[in-house]
């Protein structure tokens, strides 16, 4: 996948999506799997923005249940075996238990059915899908089964506990870039750091395409298509607001913040925390549920919202902030006495505020409806479509409606090209061991063992192109730097091959490097080096590229100075 600009001016495209985060992902990758000659441009990254920001949960609509939302339930259920079909290296079915109490509503009795309910509805939840990527069914388990993976859960009243499995997505960034790696597999043209201007129509008010402008050189070009997807996120009106077109909704915004703790759970499953009887004894308070989720070798906990006024991409996360979600954390699982020095690392973004929600209400809570708007009625705006996104879960489904609204307006292409994903685990991993094997010699069958996993859960069979560039300079193969399992290949790979142009595009989301703790000013550096050496950039530059990645800690910065070197 190379960044050739001069394939989005000189190409008539069917359609152009602006924002290559998860939903515009989605869309490149059914639009290509469907044949349509498609583009994507995005103002910063790929996935940068609040797709970055995820719990890392691929939800099975479980909770809708209890809302008695079925539909809702059914395009989660969808989108979460969509996953776990195009990407199983980097998304795996994942335990959770909620502890019970008393009996009830939220007893043991009442979620058992619950559970089978579920199962029900879910019936083809596991269709086509390999062993190792089905949801299991969900059971209860008694109190002292539930004390043996969490022993220190409150005792009092403890009933048991429901069992219930989603997938986790181990790398959200990946995942994003896996769906945009699998549209231009297909012909697609996706480019970062590119910029949606303002939208150009036709006379008759129709949409011919649109004024971008490139952020690295700030060369301006046109590009032309029939149809324009506007996936922006937080910046979905900020196109239409242009002189032309009246923005479709309102919306008011909420900060989503999610921290990743420097401690482990005592066992393999996520835990549901809020519902015990200590907490919420106050009359008039609400109750919250919190996911505490086991995360590379970390844990996230999930998710604090707080409201937002400002412009798209200046919301900023404080010290307070932090320690106010860590008191609420404190307040539901007190067992564990959180200070902030557990933070290693934090994911923030924006996500429309509920539509229903009064102003006055001192709780926040985020819009729970994706929306798709499309602007065909009035002539003024043909050819347009806006998306109002909600949860990273559901995207796939997001893609496939605006997609079903795109082919009644036109007809499909008579061949459509199928939709891939990744071949098992099995057969990925046991390929890439072999291919490893006959580079070297290697010190341990561990070591072999480690590596190959290593390069499968990230990169899938991609881990092939990685593999063969080692084969041709084996200097490629060695660790970035010592007890790293990151190589140097792989930063190569995603300069050449992923569009990498910034030290952060490699630290936070070609790699998983800067994803749970700040790196070293001085690991920062070898990466540094290494793409100085690629790109052509001076010490200047390289210094400043560390910089920005620092800066991207915010406040975590001043709980931990970062040293200068010497």
């Amino acid at each position: 996948m190379k960044r050739t600009l001069a394939q989005l001016a000189d190409q008539a495209f069917d359609i152009i999506i602006i924002g290559g985060g998860i939903h515009g992902a989605a869309i490149l990758r059914e639009a290509s799997a469907q044949g349509y000659k498609t583009a994507l441009i995005e103002q910063g990254d790929f996935g940068q923005a609040t797709s970055a920001n995820s719990l890392k949960i691929i939800h099975g609509g479980l909770r809708y249940l209890q809302q008695g939302d079925i539909q809702r339930m059914r395009q989660s259920i969808r989108a979460r075996r969509i996953f776990l079909e195009a990407a199983p290296h980097l998304v795996h079915p994942q335990p959770f238990l909620l502890p019970l109490y008393r009996h009830g509503l939220r007893g043991r009795e009442a979620m058992a059915a619950g559970l089978l309910l579920n199962d029900w509805i879910s019936w083809d939840r596991n269709h086509n899908l390999p062993a190792e990527s089905r949801i299991p069914p969900g059971q209860v388990l008694s109190a002292r089964k539930c004390l043996k993976l969490f022993p220190n859960l409150e005792t009092e009243g403890l009933t048991g506990g429901a069992i219930w499995y989603d997938a986790l997505a181990v790398n959200t960034e990946r995942l994003t870039l896996e769906f945009i790696l699998d549209g231009a597999g297909k012909g697609a043209v996706p480019a970062n750091y590119v910029e949606a201007l303002s939208l150009v129509f036709d006379k008759d008010g129709s949409v011919l395409g649109l004024e971008a402008q490139d952020r690295i050189t700030q060369d301006r070009f046109r590009m032309r298509s029939r149809w324009v997807v506007n996936a922006a996120g937080p910046w979905i009106n900020t196109l239409l607001t242009n002189g032309r077109q009246e923005a479709p909704w309102p919306i008011h915004w909420t900060m989503g913040l999610n921290l990743v703790l420097n401690r482990t759970l005592p066992s393999g499953y996520g835990l549901g925390v809020g519902n015990q009887p200590s907490v919420n004894k106050g009359q008039g308070q609400k109750q919250r549920l919190f996911f505490l989720v086991p995360w590379k070798g970390c844990t996230m906990v999930g998710t604090a919202y707080k409201r937002f006024s400002g412009e798209p991409g200046t919301h900023q996360i404080r010290i307070e902030d932090i320690q106010e979600f860590l008191d609420q954390i404190n307040a539901v699982w007190p067992w564990e006495n959180l200070t902030i020095q557990d933070v290693s690392n934090f994911h923030c973004g924006l996500l429309p505020l509920s539509e229903n929600q009064d102003p006055a209400d001192a709780a926040v809570e985020p819009d729970k409806h994706f929306q798709i708007f499309e602007q065909t009625s009035d002539k003024k705006t043909k050819g347009l479509i806006s998306i109002k996104s909600t949860k990273f879960t559901t995207a796939p489904v997001v893609a496939e409606k605006v997609m079903d609204l795109i082919g009644q307006e036109r007809k499909k292409p008579e061949s459509p090209k199928p939709a891939n994903g990744n071949a098992n685990s099995s057969s990925g991993l046991s390929s890439i061991k072999k291919d490893l094997s006959d580079l070297r010699k290697w010190n341990s069958p561990e070591e072999l063992e480690r590596t190959s996993h290593y390069l499968y859960e990230n990169y899938g069979t991609r881990a092939g192109s990685i593999i063969d560039r080692i084969r041709n300079d084996l200097k490629l193969g060695n660790p970035i730097f010592s007890h790293s399992p990151i190589l140097v290949a792989e930063i190569i790979h995603g300069i050449r091959e992923e569009m990498a142009l910034k030290l952060a595009d490699v630290i936070f989301r070609r790699t998983d490097l800067g994803q749970t703790r700040r790196p070293s000013r001085e690991n920062l550096k070898e990466c540094a080096d290494i793409m100085g050496r690629e790109l052509g950039w001076d010490e200047d530059r390289r210094a400043k590229e560390i910089e920005a990645v620092l800066a991207a800690y915010g406040p975590l910065n001043e709980i931990d100075p970062i040293p200068v070197l010497g």
